[in-house]
Parts: C-alpha cells; structure tokens; sequence
C-alpha cells in the first residue's frame, strides 16, 4: 500500500467524525491485523476511490469542453490556463491583474475531488432521513413519486433529472426543514453595529405565510411546480449568489440517486408511536 495514500486515507476519518477519532486511533492496529489476516493485502475503500479519482484524472484531457470541477484542476494543471480570468466582476478589482502563481499538481487534483465527494456528507444524510419522514407521514404524496420512479426503466443522470416530482419532494423538504440554533445564545446587546454582516433567516423566510400560503405547515411538493417570483427569491436552501453552496447540484444528485434505489424496493410508513424501538440482532 502506498505510505503517503494510506496516511491521507488515516488523516479524512477523524475530520469527518471528530468523536471517534480516539476509538478508531485505539482500534487501528487491531483493524490492520484483521484486514491482513482475513482479507490479504486488499487495498481500503479509501484507496480504491482515490485511484478511481486518478484513474478519472488520467482519462481527462485538457482544455476539454465539459464544465465540472474535474475538468477546472485538470485544465489548472497547465500553467497556461487563464480560465479563471473570464468571470466578469463589478467593483475596484482588476482581474486581469489576477495570477495564480501555482499549478495544480495531479496529487493535489485527486485530493480535491476526493474531499469535495466526501464534504457535506452529513446535511445530504439529513435531508434524506428528513424527506423520509415526511414521506412516511404523507402516503399520497409518496404513491405519485413512486410512481415516478417506476415509470424510470433506469437511473441514469439524464433520467433522474428529468424527475420534476422527485425534484419538488426535496425542494419541499428543504423549504419545511431548516438548519437550526440548537442551544440558546447571547450575542452581546443584540446590538448590530454599522458593517457587521447579518445572515437571514432562512426558517423565518421558508415558513412565512405570506409568501408561500396558509398551508406552509404542510408538506405539498406541488408548490414547487409553478413558483412566484417573490417565493423564488425567498427560497434559500442552498444561500443565495455568487455565494451559493457550490456543491448545491452534486448534493441534490445523491439525494435522487439515494431515494431512486431505495423508493424502487421499499415503501415507507408512519411508525406507531405507541411502539417501542429497540435493536435486533440479525
């Protein structure tokens, strides 16, 4: 296995779950020994997406015409590439007076995809668990995307986002399902000075009667079919300009995906709150 690979693989794990970085640091040479006894020298999962990555990376060829990240570092590996001068601001900045003084290099461009595969994981596993609450709560609603869903013969990129109602569920949950404050909090005086940023209030805006009806309570994915230019603007899920979450398109994909595989087996339904929940040995 190769020595720098293997430590990045050790270096992702306790930052996406800072809690258990003590456990898995204590269990480590318990796990390598395992995996060596029982499994050889077989690579870790880790592993096996980076040379995905690189293999990626390899079969990309520069100055391509395809508009994703992949192709932006590719095209940065060539230290004539001037791409990122087009963007066209307002404002005192000269751009053209703009310079990346470094080129990325081919470890670099398969660190960057990697992470940008893996950030977010946990607000795009929200999402789903929200959505199937709420799904299990309103049965008619999920009949018609299940229906949706069967009438895909297959779950292909250009098949998924030509599902409106799949679309409209998620837009739904995230209209219903906001982040928020989860303990209370001073900040000084609530005084705001001059030029100090505020940030909105995305769940005061997304359940706001007058913008989006007296049903706003409710979870009505066909709102989403015909938007006012005023619910346009007040729908943030994601923020808003230039500042918007740039893996806005790349969440909403897994989601679909998630929700295609799983809807095509499985329906979901209210649990009886009377029941005990409690685990199983299977």
């Amino acid at each position: 296995m190769n020595a720098s690979k293997y430590k990045a693989d050790n270096a992702v794990i306790p930052v996406c779950f800072p809690e258990l970085a003590w456990v898995l640091r204590n269990l480590k040479k318990y796990a390598e020994n395992l995996a060596s006894r029982f499994l050889g020298t077989a690579p870790s999962p880790l592993v096996m997406f980076s040379n995905h990555l690189a293999k990626l990376r390899n079969d990309r060829q520069a100055h391509d015409e395809k508009c994703d990240f992949l192709q932006f570092f590719k095209d940065a590996e060539d230290n004539t590439f001037k791409g990122f001068l087009n963007e066209q601001v307002s404002g005192k900045v000269d751009v053209s007076t703009i310079r990346i003084n470094k080129t990325m290099a081919p470890g670099e461009t398969v660190a960057q995809c990697r992470f940008i595969s893996v950030a977010g994981f946990d607000t795009t596993a929200n999402t789903l668990a929200l959505m199937c609450d709420l799904l299990s709560k309103n049965e008619d609603k999920q009949k018609v995307l299940l229906e949706e869903i069967d009438s895909v013969s297959s779950f292909t990129y250009e098949n998924i986002h030509s599902m409106k109602y799949l679309h409209n569920c998620i837009f739904e949950t995230l209209r219903l399902q906001n982040c928020l404050c989860m303990e209370d909090c001073l900040v000084g005086p609530y005084r705001f000075r001059r030029g100090v940023s505020i940030i909105m209030d995305p769940w005061s805006v997304h359940h706001n009667p007058k913008i989006w009806g007296e049903d706003v309570e409710e979870f009505r994915p066909e709102r989403f079919q015909s938007l006012t230019t005023e619910q346009l603007r007040a729908f943030m899920p994601f923020g808003l300009g230039p500042r918007q979450c740039v893996g806005m398109r790349f969440a909403l994909m897994e989601i679909k995906l998630t929700l295609c595989m799983f809807l095509s087996k499985y329906s979901l339904r209210k649990k009886d709150r009377k029941d005990k929940v409690g685990l199983r040995r299977f």
